[in-house]
């Protein structure tokens, strides 16, 4: 099911459930690797940052794929219908005693020319209380297993963390997407 809210584009069940299954459980795996980031977003005061850890798929040093998991998200990438991919990158949030909300942001507006042309997508792995805020329209979206909601890449948004599981994890996918 798609629901559309002006720019900013829903769907709910996004892969088959056995592709799910298979990307999510190798994510949530102990063996994953993740790696600590101090700020959520570069404009947030550290003393009241939570921060959240990280695994970068690809391009963030190099415009390649930087994670040994990289095949695993072609089923995804290629639904995405990218022309060029400029970050993809998974995001774990700790259980927060109480809703924090990051500062409203773009994921790429200071690091490429014309954000405005570009697609953010947000993949959510699990289901929990925590969500996606929209600064302009004040859209929430609730973090739903298997969901992707996508937009323009220049549109503001935030994270609210959750309160009611030990994890909320999401992948950030930022590319120039095919016109249909």
């Amino acid at each position: 099911m798609n629901t559309c809210y002006n720019k900013i584009v829903v769907e709910d069940n996004f892969l088959e459930k056995e592709v799910f299954v298979t990307l999510r459980d190798i994510i949530t795996h102990d063996d994953f690797k993740w790696n600590y980031q101090p700020s959520m977003v570069n404009t947030a005061e550290e003393d009241t940052n939570p921060g959240y850890f990280s695994h970068v798929i690809y391009g963030q040093n190099h415009d390649a794929p930087e994670s040994t998991y990289w095949h695993s998200f072609e089923q995804v990438i290629t639904k995405l219908n990218p022309i060029a991919i400029y970050h993809i990158r998974i995001n774990l949030n700790t259980r927060m005693q109480q809703t924090y909300v990051s500062d409203f942001h773009s994921d790429t507006d200071s690091m490429i020319h014309n954000p405005e042309q570009w697609t953010t997508s947000i993949f959510y792995i699990n289901t929990n209380n925590g969500y996606t805020e929209f600064e302009e329209s004040g859209i929430k979206i609730e973090s739903v297993a298997n969901r992707m909601v996508s937009f323009p890449s220049h549109i503001k948004h935030a994270a609210a963390m959750q309160t009611d599981e030990s994890r909320r994890i999401v992948i950030n996918f930022n590319y120039f997407k095919k016109s249909i």
